[in-house]
């Protein structure tokens, strides 16, 4: 991880979340949903997540062989 990024765990009082978010200069970039399953389908708190925080990039870590859809 470059020096500037900042890792964060995000999560609302009405339980939206996001696995990951990485900042810099205290500025959400990006946002990263991380699932354990070979058939993930992302949350609907990463899409709220994701406007609430207006992150640029978005990513999904999970163990399929094939690219995950553009999120």
């Amino acid at each position: 991880m470059p020096d500037w990024a900042k890792l964060f765990f995000y999560r609302t009082h009405d339980s939206t979340e996001a696995g990951l978010v990485i900042t810099k200069s205290e500025v959400p970039m990006t946002l990263v949903e991380i699932k354990f399953s070979t058939t993930p389908k992302v949350s609907r708190g990463f899409h709220i997540a994701s406007k609430d925080l207006g992150t640029q990039n978005h990513y999904a870590i999970c163990p399929v062989e094939k690219s995950f859809p553009s999120l």
